[in-house]
């Protein structure tokens, strides 16, 4: 059921920081981020005492908060399955039940839970560039700590309906440049790339600013298995448009070129049924970090059934 909501509070929960916004008639008029507290309780205590405040602030009267991982739907909310990237998430509970526990404050507020990609989904849909002409099918892929990622066409995200491709689009199988099989999330997550990059904890922003021989070798395999990835995905489920973001996607100069002769090559592999080549853009640096509150505002509107009070 489509509504109109006017104001919203809509949080994004991540590994590092937790990102939380006021939507207004679909304008983000104030955002903050803060680090991600490693104990459950201080989290949900933390953003609960943040969404209030909000919703105050700006005559809210409910929230999206959006999780990384699967949300399955129960009569009282949104229950997430474990996800061992986010320690604090690495158990099976219910959002808004954990909300309240520890802001009482919260109870009557409407509540939705959405998977963080799905959320991006809804905004990444009306972007500029997609609908000045036929955006057709279009996927969003997150490459950040993990990746993620959904698909949208016609206002309707996929992972959504009942209909709709329920696979992590980070576990699709591809053929790395090594020529052993993997998947995408482990071969260009920020984990991973740290991983092969094997120099302890550098995080990959710091990688992209490193101009030695080894970091562009790094680069290159990334851009590689990416393109093999992006083929996989082709196949499943087909799309016009291909749309990255995600914390990574901000050194997309050190592997673009490499992503997109690869991906162009492998499709050449596909039937010909499946060898239409998607567009392939990258989700603007400046709403990287505020893609999902956008997005978040919008699922509201499209899943205002799915609400609970």
């Amino acid at each position: 059921m489509t509504e109109h909501i006017e104001s919203a509070v809509v949080a994004d929960i991540g590994g590092t920081e937790v990102k939380l916004g006021a939507m207004v008639q679909g304008e983000l008029v104030e955002h903050v981020l803060f680090d991600t507290p490693r104990d459950p309780d201080q989290l949900f205590a933390d953003l609960g005492g943040r969404i209030v405040r909000f919703a105050r602030k700006y005559d809210a009267s409910v929230a999206n908060i959006n999780v990384p991982g699967a949300v399955r739907r129960t009569t009282k909310g949104a229950v997430i399955d474990p996800f061992p990237d986010v320690a604090m998430l690495n158990t099976t509970f219910d959002v808004r039940e954990r909300l309240i526990d520890n802001e009482r404050r919260l109870k009557g507020m409407g509540i939705l839970t959405s998977n963080d990609a799905a959320a991006a989904a809804h905004a990444v849909g009306r972007l500029p560039e997609l609908r000045g002409g036929q955006a057709g099918r279009t996927t969003y892929i997150t490459q950040s700590l993990g990746v993620g990622g959904d698909t949208i066409q016609d206002g309707k995200v996929s992972s959504e309906q009942p209909d709709g491709w329920l696979g992590e689009y980070g576990h699709v199988v591809l053929k790395t440049a090594y020529g052993h099989y993997s998947t995408l999330e482990r071969q260009i997550s920020g984990n991973a790339i740290r991983r092969l990059y094997g120099r302890g904890v550098t995080p990959a922003c710091a990688i992209a600013r490193d101009p030695s021989p080894w970091a562009s070798f790094v680069w290159e395999r990334v851009g590689h298995d990416f393109a093999q990835g992006l083929v996989g995905m082709v196949a499943l489920v087909g799309m016009d448009n291909i749309v990255i973001g995600g914390g990574v996607s901000r050194a997309r100069e050190r592997y673009d070129a490499i992503l997109r002769g690869e991906f162009t090559k492998a499709l050449q592999h596909l039937p010909p049924g499946l060898m239409q080549e998607p567009h392939i853009h990258y989700l603007p640096k400046d709403l990287i970090h505020t893609i999902t509150l956008r997005g978040g505002y919008y699922a509201l509107q499209q899943r205002a059934d799915e609400i609970v009070y």
